[in-house]
């Protein structure tokens, strides 16, 4: 998967959302993938939900989890459609997976630009003090691919400002390409700084989900194996015709370790 380049770059990315078309052109492409710093964030892994179609995060340890903070650890991180998939970093995921359900049921076509529009006013960045989170969100939907980030902007020194930037972009999905997002910019100082560009064009070149899984985790490796920051990758191809989903998930840590 070229372009992961800038992320193989970036010590410590945060989460990241890849969205695009594989390479034959049959399947939307849909990438979500958790690197963590702390304890608690490293206590994680992705599991799918078969009962909702969902693949959710999940604690491996509970009472590491403990000390973080749950509300921002725990979520569903990608909800498969049956004419969409809708992926985020928190639990904004569910409500902007419910907006386009409904919108779906109101016989409307699915459109990123509008689902998210909708739903992201009434959410913020996380309020995760110092380092305020961006919120990242992602949808695919027939042949079109749409991004939103909430932000707070780097420069701001006061905790009292809540001043959020907006943005979402929609593109068109096309073999082989893509649009990527994280949520930092990858230098591992403290405070984060939030990742404030726009989306970076990526090429898919696996033909499965296995193949991008693998390549997106290799690309997050470290160079300092003492600073492996990875914790689970997820990828799903979606049939845009069909709705038809298949996925595959690859974990650092299994419950208990």
């Amino acid at each position: 998967m070229k372009g992961l380049e800038a992320i193989a770059e970036m010590e410590y990315p945060g989460r990241l959302i890849a969205l695009g078309r594989d390479p034959t052109g049959e399947h939307n492409v849909v990438v979500y993938a958790v690197t963590g710093r702390s304890p608690s964030s490293q206590a994680r892994t992705l599991e799918y939900n078969a009962d909702d179609n969902t693949i959710f995060t999940k604690p491996t340890d509970p009472e590491v989890l403990e000390k973080g903070n749950p509300d921002l650890l725990l979520y569903d991180a990608i909800v498969m459609l049956d004419d969409s998939v809708a992926v985020s970093n928190g639990k904004q995921t569910e409500a902007f997976a419910r907006e386009l359900s409904d919108d779906a049921g109101d016989g409307e076509r699915c459109d990123p630009l509008v689902g998210m529009f909708e739903t992201h006013d009434e959410w913020m960045y996380e309020p995760d003090n110092p380092n305020y989170t961006p919120r990242i969100t992602g949808v695919v939907c027939d042949d079109k691919g749409g991004l939103g980030l909430i932000v707070r902007p780097n420069d701001i020194a006061d905790d009292n400002d809540t001043t959020a930037e907006r943005t979402f972009t929609e593109f068109e999905l096309l073999p082989g390409r893509g649009r990527m997002v994280a949520t930092y910019t990858g230098v591992n100082v403290n405070p984060l700084p939030s990742f404030d560009r726009q989306p970076l064009p990526v090429e898919i070149e696996g033909k499965t989900p296995q193949a991008v899984a693998e390549a997106v985790y290799e690309a997050l490796g470290p160079t300092d194996p003492d600073k492996d920051f990875r914790v689970a990758v997820a990828v799903v191809f979606q049939d845009p015709v069909t709705g038809a989903a298949e996925h595959y998930i690859i974990n650092r840590h299994e419950p208990g370790e």
